[in-house]
C-alpha cells in the first residue's frame, strides 16, 4: 500500500508577445510555504513498514516518520522546524530480539557453464 496525500505548490507566470517576438515577463507569487503529506509502506514479504507524514506552514515544519528495524523494534522519529532549527526526537518501541524477525529471500543465480569444443 503506498499513498501519498495533497502536495501542493503554486506558481504564477505569465508571457507577452509583441511584434512575433516573445518577451518572457516572469511575476512568481511568493507566499508562505504550506503543504501536507502523509504516506505508508507496508510489505509483508520484504519487511518493509514504514511511514511518514509532514505538515508545513510558512517557516513551522512538523512531522514524524517510522520504521519497523531488523530486530523487530519500531523506530519513530518527530521533528520540527519553526524557522530557528531543527529538532529531531528518537523513539524506539518494542523489545529487540536475537534473530531478525524479517529474513529476506533471495533466489540463487543459475549455474554458469562453459563449454569448450
Amino acid at each position: 500500500m503506498f499513498k501519498i496525500f495533497a502536495i501542493a505548490c503554486l506558481v504564477v507566470a505569465s508571457c507577452a508577445v509583441q511584434n512575433n517576438h516573445y518577451e518572457p515577463h516572469h511575476e512568481e507569487q511568493h507566499g508562505p510555504a504550506k503543504y501536507e503529506f502523509a504516506y505508508g509502506i507496508q510489505d509483508p514479504h520484504t519487511g518493509d513498514f514504514h511511514s511518514q507524514q509532514e505538515h508545513r506552514d510558512g517557516d513551522h515544519v512538523q512531522g514524524q516518520y517510522s520504521l519497523h528495524e531488523a530486530d523487530g523494534t519500531v523506530r519513530i522519529v518527530k521533528y520540527s522546524d519553526d524557522g530557528h532549527g531543527f529538532n529531531a526526537v528518537v523513539e524506539k518501541e518494542g523489545h529487540p530480539t536475537e534473530a531478525p524477525v524479517y529474513k529476506k529471500i533471495v533466489a540463487a543465480a543459475p549455474e554458469y557453464h562453459q563449454y569448450h569444443h
